[in-house]
């Protein structure tokens, strides 16, 4: 869902800051996921396991961030770039 998402926000027109935060977004999601699967794969030790709930907190501190920073993009820019990203078409054209 996460990657999908940052798929289609990576030619959207989007301001730095936005961006910043959508790319953040998937770099910790993997992270993330990365450290749960290695929490099952090493029988949960604590360490790892504390690691990976601290890692959930970021996630959802970003996605808190991410959420503040698209709510500042006008309602039409965001309104054309899904039609376009769901039509393949150019935002502008």
């Amino acid at each position: 869902l996460i990657a999908g998402f940052w798929w289609m926000c990576r030619k959207a027109p989007l301001p730095p800051r936005a961006r910043m935060a959508v790319n953040a977004l998937l770099a910790m999601s993997i992270i993330q996921a990365s450290l749960g699967i290695t929490t099952l794969l090493t029988y949960v030790p604590t360490p790892v396991a504390a690691t990976h709930q601290s890692g959930s907190l970021v996630l959802l501190s970003i996605a808190v961030w991410l959420t503040h920073e698209l709510r500042r993009i006008p309602n039409a820019v965001l309104s054309l770039n899904v039609a376009s990203a769901v039509h393949g078409t150019n935002a502008s054209g």
